[in-house]
């Protein structure tokens, strides 16, 4: 709540889908491709499970796509924010890292738009 007793607005831009999909990234300085999942996404960003530690600022290359849908997303990402998860059963160091979208196409950014909302509004039904 503020000040004036009003509930402030949620912070986000764009709704957000929890999405398991496979994210294929790489950090812009010539690294090999690497895959991973994603937690979740919308139409500004994409959360990843990542086992390296990459940290904020970082640029990624980016390439996933959606369910049912025979052309990949390709998007530039920055790397905005990172935690350290610690899981019980796996040895590896997790990081959760927020990503958001710099350069992507606007046909692209709509087709995930249209994904997230089919999804929310099947949710809702």
């Amino acid at each position: 709540m503020n000040a004036g007793g009003q509930i402030d607005k949620e912070r986000r831009r764009y709704p957000r889908l929890n999405l398991n999909i496979q994210v294929e990234y790489s950090v812009i300085r010539g690294d090999e491709a690497a895959k991973t999942q994603s937690k979740n996404i919308s139409a500004g960003g994409i959360c990843l499970i990542l086992y390296e530690d990459i940290q904020p600022d970082s640029i990624l290359e980016l390439k996933f796509y959606l369910p049912r849908d025979a052309d990949p997303i390709k998007a530039i990402g920055r790397v905005v924010w990172r935690s350290e998860i610690v899981v019980a059963d796996d040895k590896r160091t997790r990081f959760d890292a927020g990503i958001e979208f710099l350069e992507i196409s606007d046909t692209d950014r709509t087709k995930i738009t249209q994904h997230v909302f089919s999804l929310l509004q099947q949710g809702r039904e």
